[in-house]
């Protein structure tokens, strides 16, 4: 008794109806798929932006607070006096300490880094300049600040508030 040629017999593959219904599934998955995965990897760029410069003004903060001196053509008895962000354009800042406590980008600045923000995000709403004290505040305003990023594409927004005291947080 051969079993083998009664099992095949039996056997069925996927009909043309099945095959074209999966299809169509899989077709109609990706249709709703793909808006979303494009929404979150717009959010994702804005969000990244948003802790990227937030960490830039903390980070100029902690240069000041700890009057770090070991800048390219500062003397030994320079000190770090102010340090803060300056926004060049919708899409690109600088980083900088400054010797002294004067706003006026002299021979007393130095550029520690500039950044670019990444396409579509662009510096909506802000300040100018942010500048920190010795102390860690900030300089040069009575109360806190905000700066606001937009998607350009989605029209999203992200708004960092930078305290009084010193401290930036994404507060949406």
């Amino acid at each position: 008794m051969n079993v083998f040629p009664q099992q095949l017999k039996h056997r069925r593959g996927f009909s043309l109806t099945e095959l074209v219904v999966t299809l169509a599934m899989i077709g109609v998955l990706t249709a709703v798929a793909v808006p979303s995965i494009q929404s979150m990897a717009r959010a994702s760029v804005l969000g990244q932006t948003a802790r990227t410069l937030t960490g830039d003004l903390q980070r100029a903060r902690g240069m000041v607070t700890t009057g770090r001196q070991n800048f390219t053509g500062w003397t030994n008895d320079d000190r770090t006096e102010h340090a803060g962000l300056r926004f060049l354009n919708a899409s690109e800042y600088v980083v900088f300490v400054d010797r002294d406590t004067q706003a006026n980008g002299a021979a007393s600045e130095v550029i520690v880094e500039t950044r670019t923000i990444e396409t579509p995000v662009q510096v909506a709403n802000g300040p100018a300049e942010i500048r920190f004290r010795r102390n860690g505040t900030l300089s040069g305003v009575a109360s806190d600040l905000q700066i606001q990023l937009t998607n350009t594409e989605s029209g999203t927004t992200r708004t960092i508030r930078i305290a009084f005291g010193g401290k930036a947080d994404i507060i949406q």
